[in-house]
């Protein structure tokens, strides 16, 4: 039996946007940091909205868009601060300064 390429997991709007959870390795019990991807387009991207998010690695992220089949996380200048590779059909993780970070779906509040 053969599993399909991690890669070959579609990367697109319709299959990322959405409420996610920020999880860092560094920081494993700080969950209060909430990512919702929208599908609002915004500049080179996508519009984003951050709860929580102020001391993580995130908070000057202002928008989103999908670079080289990863979904970056872009600063207000269109950079990319984090570029998240999809790793399940519910999971996406970043790696940078040692520390892994996950985004998964988030509960609604």
């Amino acid at each position: 039996m053969t599993h399909a390429s991690q890669d070959a997991l579609p990367v697109g709007p319709e299959e990322v946007s959405g409420l996610w959870a920020l999880h860092a390795s560094d920081r494993p019990d700080d969950t209060e940091c909430r990512v919702a991807l929208q599908r609002t387009p915004q500049g080179d991207g996508f519009g984003v909205y951050l709860e929580g998010c102020e001391k993580t690695a995130i908070a000057r992220v202002a928008g989103w868009r999908i670079v080289d089949g990863l979904v970056a996380l872009t600063d207000a200048g269109g950079e990319p601060v984090l570029r998240f590779r999809r790793t399940g059909l519910n999971r996406m993780e970043a790696e940078t300064g040692g520390v892994t970070y996950r985004l998964e779906p988030a509960a609604m509040m």
